[in-house]
């Protein structure tokens, strides 16, 4: 898990730069978008966990997210008092990853790292880091 505090949300392009490619399969699930794929013998799961609204993977999504999330009468309020920013560009990118096992599908292994991703999603929400004035997290 890595803690962004001032992003755009486009994990592809960081998992690309780590990989130098990605054959990734990008995955909808009620708890939002995240993308599966293997590179060196490893199965990984990679997302943005959002402070609100469902989890990310480009840019485009993560910005979304922001429209929908930080234009709220609720997220505007402090801003208009000085207390945070006006936009809350704060990620929790979930990286999850596996060994691929000769003997185990990898389809198995995907399904895996899914339900481990849901608990972390659904813990990750619940207790999202705290954001300071000016949109600094601890």
């Amino acid at each position: 898990m890595r803690y962004f505090a001032n992003t755009d949300g486009n994990l592809k392009d960081f998992v690309t730069s780590q990989t130098g490619e990605l054959s990734t399969a990008l995955k909808q699930s009620r708890r939002g978008v995240y993308s599966l794929y293997s590179y060196e013998n490893r199965a990984y799961l990679s997302t943005c966990i959002n402070p609100h609204g469902n989890s990310t993977i480009t840019s485009d999504e993560f910005k979304r997210n922001l429209m929908v999330h930080d234009t709220r009468i609720d997220s505007v309020l402090p801003w208009l008092l000085g207390k945070a920013e006006f936009r809350d560009k704060r990620c929790l990118w979930a990286h999850l990853s596996m060994p691929l096992d000769r003997n185990i599908l990898t389809q198995d292994t995907y399904s895996d790292l899914e339900t481990a991703w849901s608990n972390w999603y659904d813990y990750w929400q619940s207790n999202y880091p705290e954001i300071y004035a000016f949109g600094w997290g601890e």
